[in-house]
């Protein structure tokens, strides 16, 4: 953070700094922070597809839907092969109940990082909900290949529970 700080007293145009400046003050929780961060940073440059997608997660959180949604599209208007908008937009839709336009998204994000766990363990959270427990395994079991990671194990814990299968759930638990 000092870093981003001193780079911008020399280069306060710097839009990755802001963005970077912005991401520290998220995981510290300090979102109107990080919000005015990212505003200067979207006016420097109003097509960069990360600080889009980081605005749309502070409207989201808000919940702000249809804003986070402009802001999640927009980014993948400026760069369709950038994962975190439609990953995002995807575990929105989810949490709404728009189950078939959130497995667009995801689907999409696991096409877009095929090795990025988060984007199995979301989809695989996606056909938990929805019953599709084969798909939901598929998911996880591709997770904890790519990395293994307590999200993907949990979810074909939670996949074998469901299936009764008792040894295999303690397994992957």
């Amino acid at each position: 953070e000092a870093l981003y700080r001193q780079t911008l007293k020399v280069s306060p145009r710097a839009t990755n700094i802001r963005e970077n400046l912005g991401v520290v003050a998220w995981n510290h929780g300090r979102i109107a922070e990080a919000e005015k961060e990212w505003d200067i940073a979207l006016k420097l440059n109003p097509k960069s597809p990360i600080t889009l997608t980081n605005l749309g997660l502070i409207y989201a959180r808000r919940k702000q839907y249809q804003k986070a949604e402009q802001y999640f599209r927009k980014a993948m208007l400026y760069k369709p092969d950038y994962t975190d908008p439609h990953l995002n937009l995807g575990s929105m839709m989810m949490d709404l109940g728009r189950f078939e336009e959130a497995e667009w998204q995801l689907r999409a994000a696991v096409a877009l990082s095929p090795l990025v766990p988060s984007c199995q363990n979301k989809l695989g959270k996606l056909y938990l909900k929805e019953g599709r427990l084969s798909e939901a395994a598929e998911q996880f079991s591709r997770s904890v290949r790519a990395a293994r990671n307590f999200e993907g194990y949990d979810g074909l814990g939670d996949v074998y529970l469901r299936q009764q299968n008792l040894r295999r759930a303690e397994q992957a638990y």
